[in-house]
């Protein structure tokens, strides 16, 4: 099972709203960016390149080669005009996303990202904009109950995703089966190809809400936040971009736009702590 020792360190951190990442900034030590004309480092003055895998309900969708949705595209939206900057987006798979970051292809991955240590020290990510949990999506006539009935069992992850590196390491008994995206795993589990697919517990509500014979088999909150991602030597952008959230939470406008998308659903706790309205 996970550890809580994440909570405390994170809800630390969050209390100033921002994540310090100490290093050098995208042009130079003091993370001032580029100067006057490219304040944020960005690759192109101006305009934020971010991939997104469109394929993580509520969060970001691209349906049928359209524009990305989502929660996460809506609060981009909102943050790059109070920065006076514009965004682009590259659909990327989700296993191609961090290291397109890594290697200099983006400034930004606009995704559900769970903030890990070891992701801690190849990316920075800004303050947390979700706490989410991990689900196990079954048929409804499943046997398994908990993780741990997973063993022997076919469980789909998608590839790049924190999820399977939690089979590995919490569940090496189950058989992992690695697909690109949700769609191919909810289809193969549809089909019978595998017995659960393990992922976003709050992803997986579009795909019940689609299908009667899905449901969720087992849930557990996670020990770390959701949040997206910058290059780890551009403070710049990583910084402004707090900035905006904690402006955000202040003004209500945060709240604005998680109500949109998730009010229908409960707060997690440790989200209460760092937007504090949420909670009204």
């Amino acid at each position: 099972m996970m550890h809580v020792r994440r909570i405390a360190s994170t809800l630390a951190l969050a209390g100033a709203m921002a994540l310090v990442v100490t290093g050098c900034s995208a042009a130079n030590s003091s993370g001032t960016g580029d100067g006057d004309d490219n304040p944020y480092g960005l690759m192109t003055p101006g305009v934020i390149l971010s991939a997104t895998s469109g394929d993580q309900p509520y969060f970001t969708t691209v349906e049928n080669g359209g524009e990305p949705e989502g929660f996460l595209i809506d609060l981009n939206a909102e943050i790059t005009k109070r920065l006076g900057l514009t965004i682009e987006y590259k659909q990327t798979p989700t296993a191609g996303e961090i290291p397109g970051l890594t290697s200099g292809q983006f400034d930004m991955v606009t995704g559900g990202f769970g903030v890990t240590d070891k992701r801690e020290e190849a990316v920075n990510f800004s303050t947390a904009i979700y706490w989410d949990t991990i689900a196990l999506l079954a048929p409804k006539d499943t046997t398994m109950s908990a993780f741990e009935d997973m063993k022997g069992k076919r469980i789909g992850v998608v590839t790049g995703s924190i999820q399977v590196e939690f089979l590995k390491n919490n569940h090496p008994e189950a058989i992992p089966v690695l697909f690109q995206g949700t769609n191919a795993a909810v289809s193969a589990l549809n089909s019978g190809s595998v017995d659960g697919f393990v992922w976003s517990g709050v992803s997986m509500k579009p795909y019940i809400d689609q299908y009667d014979s899905l449901d969720i088999a087992y849930s557990e909150p996670v020990d770390h936040a959701t949040s997206v991602m910058f290059q780890k030597s551009n403070h710049a952008l990583t910084n402004a971009y707090n900035e905006q959230l904690e402006t955000m939470a202040k003004d209500g406008s945060f709240k604005e736009l998680y109500d949109k998308y998730f009010g229908d659903l409960p707060v997690p706790k440790p989200m209460t702590e760092i937007y504090p309205n949420l909670a009204d």
